[in-house]
């Protein structure tokens, strides 16, 4: 039997990076997914594909660091094996 469970993610993207993409906001939602999905992998989970995610972006600066970044938090609707709800 499944459930259907959220994977949370999250990433810092360098404003220099998405100067680099022809489409910023393309580039993080992939880069979303493509995290999501691998987290999903090694537990034998699914996204799935009948539910859009919640997505967030904020803008950020590291103070000790430098440099500009952006927030992107997102949290998926997956599909989870028993298995998984019981570790």
């Amino acid at each position: 039997m499944a459930k259907d469970i959220f994977v949370d993610v999250t990433l810092e993207v360098p404003f220099d990076e998405l100067r680099l993409v022809s489409d910023p906001a393309r580039y993080c939602w992939e880069a979303m997914r493509h995290k999501a999905d691998g987290l999903c992998a090694e537990s034998g989970a699914r996204l799935r594909t009948d539910a859009v995610p919640e997505i967030t972006f904020e803008r950020g600066s590291h103070p000790l660091l430098g440099g500009d970044f952006f927030l992107c938090a997102s949290r998926w609707p997956v599909v989870a094996p028993e298995s998984v709800l019981t570790r």
